[in-house]
């Protein structure tokens, strides 16, 4: 299993006030096992469920995804909703992010569990002209083999993080990543993007040229 922190290594600023409404956008795919994990920390965020939008993109799962999503959802104040869509989650993102009604779109994946403060933390550095903010993804498992992955990887993040505090962009992490609407919006979207098996980058790379910036 995956969890994902949005704490960042320097402080962020203060929150907006009031706070804003955000949203949140997932894509899936045959993941009745792992959403209702992902879907049960988004219920325990330290953030007004009233202020929240979470939508689901399913790309045409053939288990049951769907009857999880609105079982795990059951009662919640905020807005839900199940989009059925097909054709790669590129797509699924695209139509997800026009159903989305905030100005702040927080991406992750059905098999990640968000912490407590995911929504805070990563808001906290959303200044202006920010475009992307990415947090912190660690890798988890019972297996030594999980555990050296975590490792291997939180010591590749290490070495983005110091080249990102240098100034150079790197990359950002579909999975634990706020994109602003105007940010997003000034790419065109992801239907103005070319094709790509890494749709997060691809979307980080067209928000620096539109002339955001990024936070890591």
């Amino acid at each position: 299993w995956r969890f994902a922190s949005g704490r960042g290594t320097t402080p962020g600023q203060p929150l907006p006030v009031p706070l804003p409404r955000v949203s949140i956008l997932i894509a899936a795919r045959d993941e009745e096992a792992a959403l209702p994990r992902c879907l049960a920390s988004l219920r325990n965020l330290d953030y007004p469920e009233e202020l929240l939008e979470i939508f689901v993109g399913d790309d045409g799962s053939i288990d049951g995804t769907v009857a999880v999503a609105m079982a795990a959802m059951q009662g919640f104040k905020g807005r839900f909703r199940v989009v059925l869509i097909t054709r790669g989650k590129a797509n699924v993102l695209a139509h997800l992010t026009r159903q989305a009604t905030t100005d702040f779109f927080f991406i992750t994946d059905a098999d990640i569990s968000l912490p407590r403060t995911w929504i805070a933390g990563l808001l906290a550095h959303a200044a202006p002209g920010v475009g992307t903010v990415t947090g912190i993804t660690a890798v988890g498992g019972p297996q030594l083999f999980h555990q050296l992955q975590g490792i291997d990887w939180l010591l590749s993040l290490s070495m983005v993080q110091v080249v990102s505090d240098l100034g150079r962009p790197v990359t950002a992490m579909g999975n634990n990543m706020l994109v602003s609407r105007a940010a997003y919006e000034a790419t065109g979207g992801y239907e103005a993007l070319p094709f790509s098996v890494t749709e997060d980058f691809a979307l980080f790379r067209a928000v620096l040229a539109a002339g955001f910036g990024f936070r890591q």
